[in-house]
């Protein structure tokens, strides 16, 4: 009869390199395959802040995460960055395209969530970990950001719906997206 083995990440067959714990359950970043994942809030954020210096402290964070993981922006394939309310994306987005290096476009996602309290923004990124590893970048649709990216055999895009109007229902919309 086999021996059942206990549910534990530690036995897996790869390696995976946890960053420093900010906390209990978490990790400052997750390394395993020559991917690194890590997250971004605005530390140091007092109610006063905009999105856009919000978004400023949340960078930094992220730019000190990557750099503890061994990689830094020019490296990122894929980001979702979570705002508070939509109306709110744009400037967000100028403050995150400042930020990222020229030719570095990530495939970016902006959704509005429910953020902890006092949060306007917080983002969620993948890197390359290993300088060698090839990154292929597609068109950018904007600054900052790039059709697809490509990187140890996997593939990020996000999908927009082209020409969607106020009236389309979610499905007109899937469809567009899917186009």
């Amino acid at each position: 009869m086999a021996k059942k083995r206990p549910a534990s990440c530690l036995e897996l067959d790869v390696e995976i390199v946890r960053g420093p714990s900010p906390g209990p359950g978490r990790s400052a970043f997750v390394a395993c395959n020559n991917l690194v994942w890590t997250v971004a809030f605005p530390a140091g954020k007092t109610p006063e802040d905009s999105i856009a210096e919000q978004t400023r402290k949340a960078l930094k964070a992220l730019d000190d995460r990557l750099a503890q993981a061994g990689t830094d922006k020019s490296r990122m394939l894929e980001a979702t960055v979570f705002v508070k309310e939509m109306s709110m994306k744009e400037e967000m987005d100028s403050v995150w395209r400042e930020w990222v290096p020229e030719g570095c476009g990530v495939s970016r996602a902006c959704v509005a969530a429910d953020l902890a309290p006092g949060d306007l923004v917080e983002m969620k990124v993948t890197a390359a970990a290993n300088p060698k590893v090839a990154i292929v970048r597609g068109p950018a649709p904007g600054p900052g950001r790039s059709a697809f990216v490509s990187c140890n055999n996997l593939v990020w895009t996000v999908a927009f719906p082209a020409g969607k109007t106020p009236e389309d229902s979610v499905a007109k919309q899937t469809r567009k997206a899917l186009k």
